[in-house]
């Protein structure tokens, strides 16, 4: 069963959490999106699902495999977990890139478009096989449809392999270019300074990269406290030490790592006054959940942005399913 668990709301947009250890999900939904992915975590959706709960499905089958046949495996799990599920039709998407998110993100909007959504409908996005930039394009494109679904969004948290001998968690491996988040532009002013807000995650030479890069006037750092583990916690404060040296202490904030409505009151506390003398830009490199809270807070003030960096390969780690699923139930 379902524990609610917190709520937050801001210039008309909302979000409920619930979580549980173990349940189903709740139908009926007009359209649900999946995305398989080498992560075996990528199942849990798929299996909480009542026959017939779901009108239409989308699956998404990246381009990219990986080298010892998962994503071979977990694809036909999926598809044969979402068709019981679905009364209607099931689209599967083969065409889509991880190097290509962009047009990838185009696509799956089109798609999405063609369905025909409707106010009182609800809509189910399994975000654990997604790299971030899909599902957070999707909310903030439905953000501005007149009449926008309710948005659901699935999100199990994760237990990492620990990493052999003393080497780091590498969960991407070098760098492509950096993508502005479709629909999460924000809207920048010339004449004022700039503002980086990091997500911090378990690797810190990315946001050292970042800030090299773009040598912002002010940076923020968030850490995940209470992280999905006390475990995490530690490890994202270690990984990014060197990171960390250059941020004023007042500017590191504290932000529940899988609780969204807490994380962007969180986020709004800290920063909602800075988005009006500051350009905001947001730098999602850690939990799911805080790219999520990050994406309500820009959507709620308009003009922050969200910056995505965009690795040359998303390595294959078979993070499992954590103890906990959290599902968040968003208005906008």
């Amino acid at each position: 069963m379902w524990k609610k668990v917190s709520k937050f709301s801001n210039a008309g947009i909302s979000v409920t959490s619930y979580k549980s250890e173990r349940t189903s999900l709740r139908g009926p939904y007009r359209i649900a999106i999946f995305f398989s992915s080498f992560e075996p975590r990528c199942l849990t959706c798929s299996t909480l699902l009542p026959k017939g709960s779901v009108q239409e499905s989308i699956i998404v089958f990246f381009k990219e495999k990986d080298p010892v046949g998962l994503r071979h495996k977990h694809d036909k799990i999926i598809l044969r977990n979402v068709i019981k599920a679905t009364k209607g039709r099931t689209v599967k998407m083969k065409a889509i890139s991880t190097s290509k998110m962009e047009e990838g993100i185009t696509s799956l909007l089109c798609r999405i478009v063609r369905s025909k959504l409707y106010p009182n409908d609800k809509i189910l996005i399994d975000t654990s096989g997604a790299p971030m930039p899909f599902f957070l394009s999707i909310l903030s494109y439905l953000r501005r449809l007149s009449s926008p679904p309710n948005i659901h969004l699935f999100h199990p948290t994760g237990e990492y392999p620990k990493p052999k001998a003393k080497r780091n968690y590498v969960f991407h491996t070098g760098h492509d270019r950096y993508m502005w988040t479709p629909w999460l532009w924000g809207q920048q002013d010339p004449s004022r300074k700039t503002t980086f807000v990091f997500l911090l995650g378990f690797e810190g030479n990315r946001a050292l990269t970042v800030r090299s890069r773009f040598q912002p006037d002010t940076c923020f750092a968030v850490i995940g406290s209470p992280g999905y583990t006390s475990r995490y916690q530690r490890i994202a404060r270690e990984k990014n030490k060197e990171f960390l040296k250059g941020v004023p202490q007042s500017n590191v904030i504290l932000a529940h790592a899988a609780d969204v409505p807490k994380a962007w009151k969180t986020l709004q506390f800290n920063l909602g006054k800075l988005s009006e003398t500051t350009n905001l830009c947001i730098v999602p490199l850690g939990t799911k959940s805080h790219g999520i809270s990050a994406a309500l807070f820009a959507l709620s003030l308009v003009t922050p942005s969200i910056m995505y960096v965009l690795p040359k390969k998303f390595e294959c780690i078979a993070t499992k399913r954590g103890k906990m699923l959290w599902l968040y139930d968003i208005k906008v």
